[in-house]
């Protein structure tokens, strides 16, 4: 393990408060962890000052969520070393008004069929300046609804096609993201490829320069995947890196911190950019 570069708090949809994050870090002795939890920014200095005390570099970020125009296919773009900050914070609040708007309409939908009192979500919705489908998840297994995270009760309300209580989120174009990313100086990598069959994508990005690096090392990147980015990283000059996309128990697959790593050279090639 060295550097794990995805990592997800309580400030979007994980499981622990970013405190906790840094502390598990240290715990597990990973050198390097960044907090790049969706469309919010929550790497604060205290943090890095935490992590210092701790033996743990912690390194600022963010996961955009953002849609190929070409697929209507959602593309998440990973972003590190921010330098001016106010574009990217008023994307992320332009998204955030989205994913809001639409968790409102959810959780309305969902009190239809599952009776839950919205204070029960707002308490895992607190830390968030959004609301999930995670935090109405998390409500409904408290009070006994199911006791798994995605399971049949999560495909019976938010499957995005017939899902009873679902409502789409509208995301900004990958590519305006992008010009975002670059009038705030951060470093845009684009997130597990395979996710969401962003493979053509990562090839258009990193031939026209729109990106600087490439999630290669990724719990739901197939292994036979892996040296096809590692070649479009290197045949374009790219960064790679690696991550759990570390959520805690909030996940579809339940991994721990470290789980997935940028090895140490490759993190200091990005550290030479930071």
């Amino acid at each position: 393990m060295y550097a794990d570069l995805h990592c997800h708090t309580m400030r979007s949809d994980g499981a622990v408060l970013p405190e906790e994050l840094v502390r598990l870090a240290a715990a597990r002795k990973l050198p390097v962890v960044a907090i790049t939890d969706h469309d919010t920014l929550s790497g604060t200095p205290e943090l890095i000052v935490l992590g210092e005390s701790l033996g743990v570099r912690v390194v600022p970020g963010v996961e955009l969520s953002t849609r190929d125009p070409k697929t209507g296919r959602k593309a998440h773009i990973l972003v590190y070393g921010i330098q001016n900050p106010e574009p990217v914070s008023a994307l992320c609040e332009e998204i955030c008004r989205s994913r809001q708007a639409a968790g409102q309409i959810m959780l309305e939908k969902t009190q239809k069929y599952y009776p839950i009192p919205a204070e029960m979500v707002e308490r895992w919705a607190q830390y968030s300046p959004a609301l999930f489908k995670q935090h109405i998840m998390l409500a409904l297994m408290s009070a006994g609804y199911t006791d798994i995270m995605y399971g049949p009760l999560f495909r019976e309300l938010f499957d995005s096609k017939k899902g009873l209580a679902y409502s789409p989120v509208t995301y900004p174009d990958v590519h305006e993201a992008l010009q975002v990313v670059r009038a705030s100086g951060g470093i845009p990598v684009l997130a597990h490829p395979s996710e969401y069959g962003s493979q053509a994508l990562l090839q258009e990005l990193a031939a026209s320069g729109e990106i600087d690096g490439v999630e290669v090392w990724h719990p739901r990147n197939p292994e036979e995947e892996i040296p096809v980015f590692i070649e479009t990283a290197e045949k374009y000059g790219l960064l790679m890196t690696g991550g759990t996309d570390f959520h805690g128990g909030n996940t579809i697959r339940c991994l721990p911190l470290g789980y997935s790593t940028t090895p140490k050279e490759h993190w200091e090639r990005l550290a030479e950019r930071l």
